[in-house]
Protein backbone atom coordinates (compact mmCIF):
# COMPACT_ATOMS: atom_id res chain seq x y z
CA UNK A 1 0.00 0.00 0.00
CA UNK A 2 1.34 3.43 -0.90
CA UNK A 3 2.26 6.06 1.65
CA UNK A 4 -0.77 8.16 0.67
CA UNK A 5 -3.15 5.23 1.23
CA UNK A 6 -1.47 4.43 4.54
CA UNK A 7 -1.69 8.09 5.55
CA UNK A 8 -5.39 8.19 4.59
CA UNK A 9 -6.04 5.08 6.68
CA UNK A 10 -4.14 6.46 9.66
CA UNK A 11 -5.91 9.82 9.45
CA UNK A 12 -9.30 8.09 9.23
CA UNK A 13 -8.56 5.90 12.25
CA UNK A 14 -7.24 8.83 14.29
CA UNK A 15 -10.26 10.95 13.39
CA UNK A 16 -12.67 8.15 14.32
CA UNK A 17 -10.94 7.46 17.64
CA UNK A 18 -10.84 11.19 18.44
CA UNK A 19 -14.60 11.49 17.86
CA UNK A 20 -15.32 8.42 20.01
CA UNK A 21 -13.03 9.62 22.78
CA UNK A 22 -14.50 13.12 22.91
CA UNK A 23 -18.15 12.21 22.47
CA UNK A 24 -18.28 9.00 24.51
CA UNK A 25 -15.25 8.19 26.61
CA UNK A 26 -14.54 11.59 28.15
CA UNK A 27 -18.03 12.03 29.58
CA UNK A 28 -17.96 8.45 30.87
CA UNK A 29 -14.51 8.98 32.41
CA UNK A 30 -15.69 12.17 34.06
CA UNK A 31 -18.75 10.45 35.51
CA UNK A 32 -16.68 7.49 36.71
CA UNK A 33 -14.15 9.76 38.44
CA UNK A 34 -16.89 11.84 40.07
CA UNK A 35 -18.59 8.66 41.22
CA UNK A 36 -15.28 7.39 42.66
CA UNK A 37 -14.79 10.68 44.49
CA UNK A 38 -18.30 10.40 45.92
CA UNK A 39 -17.35 7.01 47.34
CA UNK A 40 -14.98 8.85 49.68
CA UNK A 41 -17.72 11.03 51.21
CA UNK A 42 -18.88 8.53 53.84
CA UNK A 43 -16.17 8.65 56.49
CA UNK A 44 -17.74 5.70 58.31
CA UNK A 45 -17.33 3.27 55.39
CA UNK A 46 -14.63 0.66 55.57
CA UNK A 47 -11.76 0.57 53.12
CA UNK A 48 -13.36 -2.48 51.45
CA UNK A 49 -16.72 -0.72 51.01
CA UNK A 50 -14.98 2.31 49.45
CA UNK A 51 -12.92 0.08 47.15
CA UNK A 52 -16.04 -1.82 46.04
CA UNK A 53 -17.87 1.45 45.42
CA UNK A 54 -15.01 2.77 43.30
CA UNK A 55 -14.77 -0.48 41.39
CA UNK A 56 -18.48 -0.33 40.60
CA UNK A 57 -18.08 3.25 39.36
CA UNK A 58 -15.53 2.17 36.78
CA UNK A 59 -17.32 -0.91 35.46
CA UNK A 60 -19.31 0.81 32.72
CA UNK A 61 -16.23 2.67 31.48
CA UNK A 62 -14.14 -0.50 31.44
CA UNK A 63 -16.87 -2.39 29.61
CA UNK A 64 -17.17 0.37 27.02
CA UNK A 65 -13.40 0.53 26.53
CA UNK A 66 -13.30 -3.25 25.94
CA UNK A 67 -16.14 -2.98 23.43
CA UNK A 68 -14.42 -0.15 21.56
CA UNK A 69 -11.14 -2.10 21.47
CA UNK A 70 -12.98 -5.15 20.15
CA UNK A 71 -14.61 -3.08 17.41
CA UNK A 72 -11.27 -1.48 16.45
CA UNK A 73 -9.67 -4.93 16.28
CA UNK A 74 -12.54 -6.14 14.09
CA UNK A 75 -12.14 -3.14 11.79
CA UNK A 76 -8.39 -3.70 11.52
CA UNK A 77 -9.03 -7.34 10.61
CA UNK A 78 -11.50 -6.32 7.91
CA UNK A 79 -9.05 -3.80 6.50
CA UNK A 80 -6.22 -6.34 6.51
CA UNK A 81 -8.39 -8.90 4.73
CA UNK A 82 -9.49 -6.29 2.18
CA UNK A 83 -5.92 -5.20 1.49
CA UNK A 84 -4.92 -8.86 1.23
CA UNK A 85 -7.53 -9.32 -1.51
CA UNK A 86 -6.12 -6.23 -3.23
CA UNK A 87 -2.64 -7.75 -3.09
CA UNK A 88 -3.92 -10.98 -4.64
CA UNK A 89 -5.71 -9.08 -7.38
CA UNK A 90 -2.64 -6.91 -8.01
CA UNK A 91 -0.48 -10.02 -8.30
CA UNK A 92 -2.97 -11.51 -10.77
CA UNK A 93 -2.60 -8.41 -12.95
CA UNK A 94 1.08 -9.11 -13.58
CA UNK A 95 1.28 -10.52 -17.11
CA UNK A 96 2.77 -13.97 -17.52
CA UNK A 97 6.42 -13.64 -18.43
CA UNK A 98 6.75 -10.05 -17.22
CA UNK A 99 10.32 -9.20 -16.31
CA UNK A 100 11.18 -8.05 -12.80
CA UNK A 101 11.90 -4.33 -12.89
CA UNK A 102 9.53 -3.62 -15.80
CA UNK A 103 8.59 -0.08 -14.73
CA UNK A 104 5.38 0.03 -16.80
CA UNK A 105 4.04 -3.17 -15.20
CA UNK A 106 5.16 -2.08 -11.74
CA UNK A 107 3.41 1.26 -12.15
CA UNK A 108 0.18 -0.39 -13.31
CA UNK A 109 0.25 -2.87 -10.44
CA UNK A 110 1.10 -0.19 -7.86
CA UNK A 111 -1.60 2.14 -9.20
CA UNK A 112 -4.14 -0.69 -9.02
CA UNK A 113 -3.02 -1.57 -5.48
CA UNK A 114 -3.35 2.03 -4.31
CA UNK A 115 -6.80 2.45 -5.85
CA UNK A 116 -8.00 -0.86 -4.45
CA UNK A 117 -6.63 -0.11 -0.95
CA UNK A 118 -8.32 3.31 -0.91
CA UNK A 119 -11.61 1.65 -1.93
CA UNK A 120 -11.25 -0.81 0.97
CA UNK A 121 -10.66 2.08 3.37
CA UNK A 122 -13.63 4.02 1.99
CA UNK A 123 -15.92 0.99 2.31
CA UNK A 124 -15.15 0.74 6.02
CA UNK A 125 -15.36 4.42 6.92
Amino acid sequence: MSESAQRKLQESMESMMDRVEKANLRPMQRNAFLCMADCMNDQKSSQQVVANCQQNCGRMLESTQRLIQSEVNDLQGRLQRGVGVCQDQAKDRIPFGAKAGDSRVEKEVNDFMDKCAVEVIERHR
